[in-house]
C-alpha cells in the first residue's frame, strides 16, 4: 500500500473502519482527513503509516 497518499484519497485506520477522506498533507508529514460522524464533519492528522487506502482518487 502506498504510504504517499493524495488529496481526495480514501483511506481508513489499520485499526478501526472509518473511512475517511485525505485533505491535505502537513508540513510535518502527517495527514490530515475528514469524516462525517452523523451530520457532523470531523477531522484529525494522522501518521501514513496508520492509513490505509481504500479507493485513489484518479484525475
Amino acid at each position: 500500500m502506498p504510504k504517499n497518499f493524495k488529496t481526495g484519497d480514501s483511506v481508513i485506520l489499520k485499526s478501526g473502519n472509518k473511512m475517511m477522506t485525505v485533505d491535505y498533507l502537513t508540513k510535518t508529514g502527517l495527514y490530515n482527513c475528514r469524516w462525517y460522524e452523523g451530520m457532523a464533519l470531523k477531522e484529525a492528522t494522522f501518521n501514513p503509516e496508520d492509513l490505509l487506502l481504500k479507493n485513489r482518487k484518479h484525475g
